[in-house]
């Protein structure tokens, strides 16, 4: 089976890439060339991965967000059906779809983004869904320990004795990047026997701030420096308490990893980061 992805450069994607995926190159805003680039693919599956992802981004250029997500969502499956007669698309969404006041989402909860992120991925679900009859995923926050995110950021001010302060209100199923790209794939690799709507995150939800305690202890770092910030910086409406019900992912036989198993790959991953920062050339946070 060929699965071709979309984004192949994002942090999903490069992951689907490495396990196997094809890379779809075309800019998705251009529907003749999604088109070209399918016919000479012919992909069994399409994973669209690419997006614009960024809250910040997405309000403060709404037109462009449309574009990308909305209509460059719907210029894949348009293309997929009159390419290959086929509705094997699977969109990934976002736990942003949420208003994040009741928690512990499953597929059955009524969706009510709050800010343009999550209204474009779910305008795109109702494109892939409805229009098209793809299927759709929606991952919970993905983490790694990658130089310049956040997880990486705080960690290099812990390991130099400095107090962080982290939010105590945003709650999330974090999983490791790596293990989304896992169910990712399988979900892919067996589509027909999947359903229109799958939620894929860790096995557990915890706030910001327990997850950084757990990373700390599990890093023998000073977990008295981890401090709960419970005011909520003001920049762009996020919901706060967005964590997943995976039972159905579970039920289906998708890898869905612990809370203990994503921290033990971050501190594995980081660890292999910090072997390769001891080479000078390498530029530190």
């Amino acid at each position: 089976m060929k699965i071709a992805v979309t984004g192949y450069k994002g942090r999903i994607g490069s992951r689907l890439i490495a396990l196997g995926a094809v890379p779809l190159v075309s800019d998705v805003t251009d529907l003749d060339a999604v088109r070209r680039e399918l016919e000479i693919s012919q992909p069994d599956v399409v994973v669209h991965a690419a997006s614009i992802s960024s809250i910040a981004e997405c309000e403060t250029n709404l037109d462009k967000a449309i574009l990308v997500n909305l209509r460059g969502t719907n210029h894949i499956c348009q293309a997929m059906w009159e390419v290959k007669k086929s509705r094997k698309v699977v969109l990934l969404s976002t736990e942003q779809v949420f208003d994040g006041k009741k928690g512990n989402y499953s597929e059955e909860d009524e969706p009510f983004p709050i800010n343009d992120y999550g209204r474009t991925k779910f305008g795109a679900e109702v494109v892939a869904k409805n229009l098209y009859g793809c299927k759709v995923i929606r991952l919970s926050r993905g983490v790694s320990a990658e130089i310049g995110k956040d997880i990486h950021k705080y960690l290099f001010k812990l390991r130099g004795g400095e107090e962080i302060h982290v939010p105590d209100f945003l709650v999330r199923s974090y999983s490791h990047l790596d293990f989304l790209a896992y169910a990712i794939w399988d979900y892919a690799i067996d589509f027909d026997a999947m359903p229109e709507m799958l939620h894929i995150g860790g096995a557990s939800s915890v706030s910001f701030y327990q997850f950084m305690l757990t990373i700390s202890s599990k890093f023998g770092l000073d977990h008295s420096l981890v401090r709960p910030r419970s005011t909520e910086i003001p920049d762009h409406p996020r919901p706060f308490n967005c964590g997943f019900n995976v039972s159905r992912a579970q039920s289906l036989g998708i890898p869905i990893y612990s809370l203990n198993a994503t921290v033990e790959k971050l501190k594995e991953e980081y660890e292999r980061l910090q072997s390769l920062n001891r080479n000078p050339n390498l530029q530190q946070v």
